[in-house]
């Protein structure tokens, strides 16, 4: 999944004013920055739909407080039609235009999360010990050289 990516579908059609109000400048760029900087995982595209004309401005605000990589996989559909030409409606709930309902998408999620529950609990309980790391690495100095050696050239 990381290779890939996740993409992402946020329906907005239940947004009212009183939701964009609740918003400071400051809480809009703290969120923005903890999805950028601290989700562990690669976001591939996220798709906004059905979102109310004074919604446009506070998403093109947040939008804009985004590093130029997540800016570009930001897209704005104002319809579920328009939401297909760029997701596969296969993987789309009913509602959306796919063929399988979304009560019935949650419930397969739902199974497969229970399937893998040990798996998905034992993630709590990795850990690295870092300080190991640095006591036995022969090559201590050689991890403290900054940059990329990928186009090194040595004569």
């Amino acid at each position: 999944s990381q290779l890939l990516g996740y993409s992402h579908v946020n329906d907005e059609a239940g947004m009212q004013m009183p939701h964009v109000s609740l918003w400071s400048l400051n809480d809009v760029r703290i969120m923005l920055n903890c999805i950028q900087n601290s989700t562990p995982m690669r976001h591939k595209r996220t798709h906004f739909v059905n979102i109310p004309s004074y919604g446009i401005k506070f998403f093109e605000f947040a939008v804009s407080l985004l590093s130029d990589k997540l800016k570009d996989r930001v897209m704005f559909h104002r319809t579920s039609d328009e939401l297909m030409k760029h997701v596969d409606p296969a993987i789309l709930p009913k509602e959306y235009g796919g063929t399988v309902p979304l009560r019935d998408m949650i419930e397969e999620l739902k199974r497969n999360l229970l399937k893998r529950r040990e798996d998905l609990l034992a993630l709590d309980d990795m850990w690295v010990d870092l300080h190991a790391l640095e006591k036995n690495d022969i090559n201590q100095d050689l991890h403290s050289t900054a940059g990329s050696f990928r186009k090194l050239e040595l004569d």
